[in-house]
């Protein structure tokens, strides 16, 4: 999932509707705090 969410980070994404994404997916699990965390420095 992290992997998904990097390569989607390239793309043109609106910021706040990545951030919802990345924190729904850590809330049901689906990404580490770690992963979480990497993916919003990044975005």
């Amino acid at each position: 999932m992290y992997e998904i969410f990097k390569n989607a980070l390239k793309g043109q994404y609106e910021l706040v509707d990545m951030l919802n994404k990345i924190a729904e997916f850590y809330i049901k699990g689906n990404l580490s705090k770690e992963e979480k965390e990497k993916l919003e420095d990044e975005a």
